[in-house]
């Protein structure tokens, strides 16, 4: 039967001469394999450009019940995205987010929740002018709110996060990685802004750096079972060459 849906692209298998194997996140039916006949040789009504990671698409396609891979019939990327793909800051943090999303979004069911988070993330970041250092950390806390993992607990200044236990904690498990002072005030932060209100902190490279390892080892911990995030080697190396944050000046009384 012919179905309707929203989707994400994740991935994409070559498969034969001429065709590929999309894994396409869909706001219906969670996440779901497409074939596309002849799609490599850029003659059909679907281009390559339709398919790159984190496009938003509008689809039509043919569905059966227990099937693997399903047949795509048409498709169109809306919105279009004009800057994921060509800004190099923009496209790294796309890898970014495509290898995380594909490490933990498995479900075939749906989730009207995680789709539109994922959905009005990537038009924020496709549309977004100002500083974009924030952004990695944001995604990894807010996307595990719907991933069941979400910092748990009350925050108070002097608080270290317990990666393990996943709250705020005064003092943290013997024994447990966890992050300094510094890097749970910064996380704290982003789990109770807005995205538009992001660019609005001001935070030492170093914290955003160790912030990002210890969210990455936070997500190994709570569920890759073993996989490993490797993307924010790049990412980490972008994004120190950006300046740092504007210090506030102190205040001489």
């Amino acid at each position: 039967m012919l179905k309707k849906s929203r989707g994400i692209v994740l991935r994409n298998t070559k498969y034969g001469e001429s065709s590929v194997i999309s894994r396409i996140y869909t706001d219906e039916l969670g996440v779901q394999s497409f074939i596309i006949n002849s799609v490599r040789k850029g003659k059909g009504a679907i281009k390559p450009s339709h398919l790159m990671p984190l496009n938003i698409l509008d689809m039509v396609f043919y569905f059966k019940n227990n099937a693997n891979i399903h047949r795509l019939k048409e498709l169109r990327c809306d919105p279009i995205l004009s800057q994921i793909h060509q800004d190099v800051l923009k496209n790294s943090l796309c890898l970014f987010f495509t290898e995380v999303i594909n490490l933990t979004v498995n479900e075939e069911e749906a989730n009207p929740q995680l789709f539109q988070f994922l959905e009005s993330f990537i038009h924020i970041l496709d549309l977004e002018t100002g500083n974009l250092t924030h952004f990695p950390h944001y995604f990894l806390v807010q996307y595990s709110k719907y991933l069941g993992f979400f910092p748990r607990g009350n925050y108070q200044s002097g608080d270290v996060f317990d990666l393990v236990e996943g709250r705020y904690m005064h003092h943290h498990e013997p024994g447990n990685p966890y992050l300094d002072e510094a890097c749970t005030n910064y996380l704290w932060q982003l789990s109770s802004l807005n995205l538009d209100q992001v660019n609005t902190l001001l935070t030492k490279k170093s914290v955003r750096e160790a912030l990002l390892e210890g969210m990455v080892r936070y997500y190994e911990l709570h569920m890759l079972h073993g996989r490993k995030i490797k993307s924010h080697l790049v990412i980490r190396e972008v994004l120190n060459d950006l300046p740092s944050d504007p210090v506030p000046p102190q205040s001489h009384e």
